[in-house]
Protein backbone atom coordinates (compact mmCIF):
# COMPACT_ATOMS: atom_id res chain seq x y z
CA UNK A 1 0.00 0.00 0.00
CA UNK A 2 2.74 2.98 0.86
CA UNK A 3 4.12 1.53 -2.94
CA UNK A 4 1.15 2.65 -4.21
CA UNK A 5 0.67 5.55 -1.80
CA UNK A 6 3.93 6.96 -2.40
CA UNK A 7 3.51 6.28 -6.50
CA UNK A 8 0.28 8.54 -6.07
CA UNK A 9 2.86 11.74 -4.97
CA UNK A 10 4.72 11.29 -7.69
CA UNK A 11 2.43 9.88 -10.75
CA UNK A 12 -1.09 10.40 -11.48
CA UNK A 13 -3.48 8.15 -10.87
CA UNK A 14 -4.06 6.46 -14.39
CA UNK A 15 -0.03 5.70 -14.67
CA UNK A 16 -0.04 4.41 -11.54
CA UNK A 17 -2.61 2.00 -12.12
CA UNK A 18 -0.66 0.54 -14.96
CA UNK A 19 2.62 0.40 -13.42
CA UNK A 20 0.68 -1.44 -10.27
CA UNK A 21 -0.94 -3.74 -12.34
CA UNK A 22 2.24 -5.13 -13.04
CA UNK A 23 4.49 -5.11 -9.80
CA UNK A 24 1.23 -6.40 -8.07
CA UNK A 25 1.41 -9.54 -10.75
CA UNK A 26 4.73 -9.65 -9.81
CA UNK A 27 4.56 -9.43 -5.77
CA UNK A 28 2.11 -12.02 -6.11
CA UNK A 29 3.07 -15.09 -8.58
CA UNK A 30 3.71 -18.58 -6.84
CA UNK A 31 1.19 -17.25 -3.84
CA UNK A 32 -2.21 -19.60 -3.05
CA UNK A 33 -4.70 -18.02 -5.02
CA UNK A 34 -2.33 -15.20 -6.69
CA UNK A 35 -3.98 -16.23 -10.46
CA UNK A 36 -7.43 -15.13 -9.49
CA UNK A 37 -6.00 -11.98 -8.05
CA UNK A 38 -4.08 -10.98 -10.84
CA UNK A 39 -6.96 -11.67 -12.99
CA UNK A 40 -8.77 -8.67 -10.79
CA UNK A 41 -5.69 -7.05 -11.07
CA UNK A 42 -5.11 -6.52 -14.84
CA UNK A 43 -9.01 -5.45 -15.27
CA UNK A 44 -8.81 -2.57 -12.57
CA UNK A 45 -9.03 1.45 -13.51
CA UNK A 46 -8.41 2.75 -10.30
CA UNK A 47 -6.19 3.28 -7.11
CA UNK A 48 -8.96 2.46 -4.43
CA UNK A 49 -10.21 -0.76 -6.82
CA UNK A 50 -6.28 -1.98 -6.47
CA UNK A 51 -6.48 -1.12 -2.75
CA UNK A 52 -9.90 -2.89 -2.65
CA UNK A 53 -8.65 -5.95 -3.88
CA UNK A 54 -5.30 -6.41 -1.94
CA UNK A 55 -7.48 -5.87 1.42
CA UNK A 56 -9.78 -8.35 0.59
CA UNK A 57 -7.12 -10.97 -0.72
CA UNK A 58 -4.57 -10.03 2.57
CA UNK A 59 -7.84 -10.30 4.89
CA UNK A 60 -7.16 -6.63 6.04
CA UNK A 61 -3.71 -7.07 6.68
CA UNK A 62 -2.76 -4.13 5.01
Amino acid sequence: MQHIDFALKQKPEHVVVKEMRSQLCFYTKGIIGGSELRKKINHTGSVTELKELLNNFLGGLV
